[in-house]
This record gives C-alpha cells, sequence and structure tokens, in this order.
C-alpha cells in the first residue's frame, strides 16, 4: 500500500538565508528545536541544507570567528531531495542508501514542499 509522505510528515519547511551567519542560524535551530533549515534564498528554492552537525563542525574548522561566517560557506549545496507524491518506503530506502539524515521535498517545478526526517 503507498502512503504519501506529505500525509505523515506535513508541508512545514523552516529556512534560513544563505547570507545568515552561522550564529543566527545556530539561534534558530535552537529556538526551533530542530536539527536542520533549509538553506533558500527567497523562502522556496532549495540552496542548500545546513545541519546542527555543520555548525558543531565548523567550530573545529573555523575557530572562533565560525560564528561570523554565512550558513552558505557550511551549507550542502549537492542536496538530494524526493517529491512529494513519494512513499514513505521510497523515502526510507533513499535516506538509507544515501545515509541521509533529512530529506527534501520538492515540486516539478523545484519549489519546496517538506523536509522529512530519519528518526531512531
Amino acid at each position: 500500500m503507498r502512503a504519501d509522505i506529505l500525509k505523515v510528515k506535513g508541508t512545514a519547511v523552516m529556512t534560513v538565508r544563505p547570507a545568515e551567519t552561522i550564529q543566527a542560524v545556530a539561534r534558530r535551530l535552537r529556538q526551533e528545536g530542530v536539527g536542520a533549515m533549509i538553506a533558500s534564498s527567497d523562502g522556496d528554492s532549495l540552496d542548500g541544507i545546513i545541519t546542527e552537525r555543520d555548525v558543531a563542525l565548523s567550530l573545529a574548522v573555523y575557530g572562533k570567528e565560525f560564528h561570523a561566517l554565512p550558513a552558505s560557506a557550511l551549507m550542502s549545496t549537492a542536496v538530494v531531495t524526493c517529491s512529494p507524491d513519494s512513499s514513505i518506503a521510497e523515502v526510507a530506502r533513499v535516506m538509507t542508501d544515501r545515509r541521509l539524515r533529512y530529506l527534501p521535498s520538492r515540486k516539478a517545478n523545484g519549489s519546496l514542499v517538506s523536509l522529512a526526517l530519519a528518526t531512531c
């Protein structure tokens, strides 16, 4: 039986602008209680994804100045996505095969729909 991922996950997508500082991104991640946000210059396109892990590891790479870097310096830009009508099984398979914690969903025109996350 095919189940629409959006019926389970919903369509809320939290975004940050690529120019926002890592300090601002970290603050938003904490305030929203999420582990990742989509980087989007217009709130609808997918420019990249930034995770709490990206933020934490940036301290080791960039040192004490990491907080002033833009999100674009740390975000992943080669983002794997799924479509809004992907089944839960398809999403799980992609996330497992690619070892992803987060999988954005977008329409054929590229606009964001949702962000699925793996939980243990």
